[in-house]
């Protein structure tokens, strides 16, 4: 199993803390459609932050509790090049799916007149797209 970089563990412990002191210690602006985005958002950070934590700590547990054989088999699912192979063309579909997904939202989002929504939808399909181009532009020069 391959340890997460100190830097991934530091930043999700980051989002995490960061997001939930923002949405306990900042006054309530009830009128402000920004605060209430910004408290969303702050909110969606910690958690996935917090998500990161437990995943990286129930591998951990996993892995420690694993007999010797069964290290060595985890540790060759990594390397694997069929489950590499197929992680990759789950990846490349769901990317396709989440474009229609969030198209299907930017509609929705028009017709309900959500200016905000269309808004969000937009700059998280254009983010999905981007990390997918760079991720594409990292994997091709380093295979």
């Amino acid at each position: 199993m391959k340890r997460p970089a100190q830097w991934k563990i530091t930043l999700a412990w980051v989002l995490c803390v960061c997001g939930f002191l923002y949405n306990t210690f900042v006054m309530d602006f009830p009128g402000s459609e920004i605060y209430q985005l910004s408290r969303t958002v702050a909110r969606f950070l910690a958690y996935l932050g917090l998500s990161r934590i437990c995943a990286w700590s129930l591998a951990k547990d996993r892995w420690e509790k694993a007999s010797p054989e069964e290290r060595r088999d985890m540790e060759r699912e990594d390397r694997d090049e069929r489950i590499q192979m197929i992680q990759g063309k789950a990846a490349y579909q769901t990317w396709n799916y989440m474009d229609w997904v969030l198209l299907v939202g930017i509609v929705v989002m028009m017709v309900l007149r959500c200016q905000y929504g269309v808004i969000g939808f937009v700059m998280a399909n254009v983010a999905n797209s981007v990390l997918y181009a760079l991720s594409y532009s990292r994997l091709s020069k380093e295979y």
